[in-house]
């Protein structure tokens, strides 16, 4: 629960536009206590042998060179957050996105191979990260717009993702589109560090989704005056 409530936290300013200046302490009070958490087990990760992924990120070097402890951190605690909340709302969005799109779900649920071409829709489709921000090291322009060095970016994916001059009619959910060159992970040296087992854990969600439901629809929620979601279980639920 600890991990899940910074998560949520964290979440607040990482890729939506939803910040709120008075949640501000709440922010870096969980950034400082993350930080301190995960600085801890690197530590121990360094002394002690054995798996798991911060003792590969501790002892793993590339051509001599090997990641700082801050950057470990930085890269451990990116990784959770994207595994409790990003990975979380790719499940989530892409449910409601096929809800709301009853041709599309009825033809994935007649050929199961879609899945891996449907998640990538689904992640360009709906992004759950919909802006990223980058700091200018240089000057150099954008489109006719100059950017000076320390400047700051903000790069909104999901606009991307809906580029008519890279996707066509790109405001159309195709599970089998091709040449689905979304931007949902990030891209170049700014790839997300777990792309590959986001992808894994969302095939493997909505493939056990389709097995075990027959189908989901709105339902009302007397207590709060908004919706709910209901499914119907499958014969071969299990």
């Amino acid at each position: 629960m600890l991990l899940k409530r910074w998560s949520e936290t964290f979440a607040e300013m990482l890729g939506n536009f939803q910040h709120n200046p008075e949640r501000a302490h709440l922010l870096l009070s969980s950034l400082e206590e993350m930080t301190g958490y995960f600085r801890e087990a690197v530590r121990r990760a360094a002394v002690t042998p054995g798996d798991g992924l911060l003792r590969a990120l501790v002892i793993g070097k590339v051509d001599g060179d090997s990641l700082t402890e801050d950057e470990i951190v930085t890269n451990a605690i990116l990784t959770m957050v994207g595994g409790q909340e990003t990975t979380t709302n790719l499940i989530g969005n892409g449910l409601l996105t096929l809800i709301r799109h009853p041709g599309e779900l009825t033809r994935l649920r007649a050929d199961p191979a879609l899945v891996p071409q449907a998640v990538e829709e689904l992640l360009r489709y709906e992004s759950p990260s919909q802006h990223t921000a980058r700091v200018a090291t240089e000057d150099t322009t954008i489109r006719d717009t100059p950017v000076r060095r320390g400047q700051a970016v903000i790069a909104v994916m999901g606009a991307a993702n809906r580029d008519p001059g890279q996707f066509p009619d790109p405001d159309r959910l195709d599970l089998a589109r091709s040449s689905n060159r979304h931007l949902a992970f990030g891209w170049a040296a700014h790839f997300c560090f777990g792309a590959g087992l986001a992808r894994v854990e969302g095939q493997v969600a909505f493939t056990e989704l389709l097995r075990r439901f027959l189908a989901c629809a709105p339902s009302p929620a007397p207590s709060s005056g908004g919706r709910t979601w209901a499914c119907a279980a499958s014969a071969n639920c299990g």
